[in-house]
């Protein structure tokens, strides 16, 4: 009877490991649908032809383009998006930072930091 438990016992591994494989497999293959259609995938090498800036409000578009390590002209990648990203972010002046491409236009969204983050008023506690 003993050998019967283990041939069922290899049985029953082997067909553990089997769907294993295959769920290995399936996932793999998904992962690599996901980065065939996401945006950094899509988002390819290109020359940039202009550069245009939304969202400023109290900076000046030649403010940010003082800070921006990336030109018209350019050749653009995905790996230059980090370091455009953080050049924005050193400068201080805004709290959200976005890149996207329109054709062979590099557009920058950004969110400004305020200009007073918050007013404390001490004293006059009779008033």
């Amino acid at each position: 009877m003993r050998p019967a438990v283990a041939s069922e016992s290899t049985t029953t591994i082997k067909h553990c490991l089997m769907r294993l494989r295959s769920r290995f497999a399936a996932a793999a293959a998904a992962l690599v649908w996901l980065y065939a259609w996401s945006p950094q995938a899509a988002a390819e090498t290109f020359v940039v032809s202009d550069v245009r800036v939304e969202g400023l409000q109290r900076i000046a578009a030649g403010t940010v383009f003082n800070y921006l390590p990336v030109r018209p002209g350019e050749v653009f990648d995905t790996a230059n998006t980090a370091e455009v990203i953080r050049a924005l972010y050193k400068s201080g002046f805004f709290k959200d930072v976005r890149l996207e491409r329109d054709g062979n236009v590099l557009l920058i969204q950004v969110t400004e930091r305020p200009a007073i983050s918050s007013i404390d008023i001490t004293g006059n506690k009779a008033i």
